[in-house]
């Protein structure tokens, strides 16, 4: 019984010594989460979003460290035989007497059913006292090594000590942080505070664009932008100071980057800016069909070469540099604008009687981007001149003729598009005006013909 008592101290003392280690390094971790996590705070003024998520990771880590701590005696338990183990291990004069006599206890060895002082072995008995006496000289806790717990323990009072120097030491700024660092919605407290930035931009690659930061509380002469780019390159741009507002412009953006104002003590947060090529037309065709009665084919334009045919048909045929979201047509002169189809990159429209004088586009990439300018083209109209008509006979301005008389007539007619009918227009004695269609020969191919020469007796009567 004696044996048995002194092995379960023992045990109790294993478990006890692991419980308070166990708990050390769970506080000392707390301490030390917290601490980072304010660290990091000062530093970088984390959203609140920002904060709750770390805040989790901090208290599960925690949790899992004090739940650690608390199996611990089930984890650590340990029956007599492995506590016997572990005493002769640190007390080697047992010489494997006092886990013998635990097997023998137990009845675990053969022709030891029942205990020593009841087995009526003499051999067991002796044994048995002779490690009881052992045992009882022997402190048998010197097999629980209490330097893991020593060391948790100094872990923590240097640790717990730095956190209080600094807790009192920045006394005026750290109750704040303590509290933003349990997610309380609260600014820390700064000489400087910076109320307002640029924010998010998205811009074009080679734009030239200004960043301005609104500050309050001590405003110094001089403020950096601190920049990023996507290519790992950083650079420090100086701010100029207009009463309370900080701006710097940025010529030429080469990429992307991020960047930051760092006015005295203030931070904003970081913030993108994504730069973009902009959408260009690479080139740019056009097919011009004209009116049927014209009898032209269509024709090829390019940028310089738009003179157009009014009632004619202009389709225009885009080379993108990059894929349209969506693009306008607008007609110059009209204030007529018409969707480009920016799956095929083409628009069409009538060309008008009148008014146009160019056409100009914008552009929509699917980035998000707009063309820097819109790109404009002149064009012209092309006027349908009425046909030339001349009369080669009679030659005069005047012929006398009889009331039954036959006159002849000669003339000749052009068209840059065709001739499709002839009428000749008179009057008699001042009388009212007439009209008469006179025929001329079918052309053979169908066409109306773009010139005509032809004769005509003209009856008086």
């Amino acid at each position: 019984k004696l044996l048995t008592n002194k092995l379960r101290a023992l045990g109790r003392t294993l478990v006890l010594t692991e419980l308070s280690r166990r708990l050390v390094v769970a506080i000392t971790a707390a301490i030390l989460l917290l601490a980072a996590l304010v660290l990091t705070d000062v530093l970088l003024e984390l959203p609140l979003e920002t904060r709750k998520v770390l805040f989790t990771i901090a208290a599960a880590i925690t949790g899992i460290l004090l739940l650690r701590a608390l199996i611990t005696p089930v984890t650590q338990h340990r029956d007599d035989e492995e506590l016997a183990l572990l005493s002769e291990q640190k007390h080697p004069e047992f010489d494997s007497r006092l886990i013998s006599a635990i097997q023998f206890a137990k009845g675990k060895v053969s022709g030891a059913s029942r205990p020593p002082e009841e087995s009526g072995n003499p051999v067991m008995a002796s044994m048995v006292s002779d490690t009881e006496g052992i045992a009882q000289g022997t402190n048998l806790l010197d097999a629980v090594d209490p330097r893991f717990l020593a060391r948790a323990l100094l872990a923590f009072v240097i640790i717990a000590t730095l956190a209080t120097t600094a807790f009192f030491a920045f006394q005026k700024l750290t109750p704040t942080l303590v509290k933003r660092a349990f997610l309380q919605d609260i600014a820390i407290p700064r000489d400087t505070q910076i109320t307002s930035t640029t924010g998010d931009l998205k811009v074009g690659i080679g734009d030239l664009i200004e960043l301005s930061a609104t500050a309050e509380g001590v405003l110094p002469a001089e403020a950096t932008l601190r920049v990023k780019f996507a290519s790992g390159r950083k650079l420090d741009y100086p701010l100029t100071k207009t009463e309370s507002t900080y701006t710097v412009e940025i010529e030429d953006v080469p990429e992307s980057f991020t960047y930051q104002f760092r006015i005295n003590d203030a931070r904003s947060a970081g913030s993108n800016v994504d730069a973009f090529a902009r959408p260009e037309i690479g080139s740019l065709t056009a097919t011009q069909t004209y009116p049927d009665y014209t009898g032209i084919e269509p024709s090829e334009h390019q940028p310089g070469d738009f003179y157009l045919f009014p009632g004619g048909q202009f389709k225009l045929q885009l080379n993108m540099s990059k894929p349209l979201a969506e693009g306008t047509l607008r007609l110059i002169g009209l204030e007529k604008e018409l969707p480009i189809d920016v799956a095929t990159n083409t628009v069409e429209f009538e060309i008008p009687t009148e008014g146009l004088t160019g056409f100009s586009i914008t552009m929509l990439d699917t980035d998000g981007m707009e063309a820097k300018e819109p790109a404009v083209y002149r064009a012209e109209l092309l006027g349908d001149e009425p046909p030339k008509v001349r009369i080669t006979f009679p030659t005069r301005s005047e012929e006398l003729v009889t009331k039954t008389a036959r006159s002849l007539m000669a003339f000749e007619v052009t068209d840059r598009f065709g001739i499709a009918s002839v009428s000749l227009n008179f009057s008699i004695n001042e009388g009212d005006p007439r009209s008469q269609e006179l025929e001329f020969p079918a052309p053979e191919n169908g066409k109306a013909p773009t010139s005509l020469k032809h004769q005509y007796e003209w009856e008086l009567k």
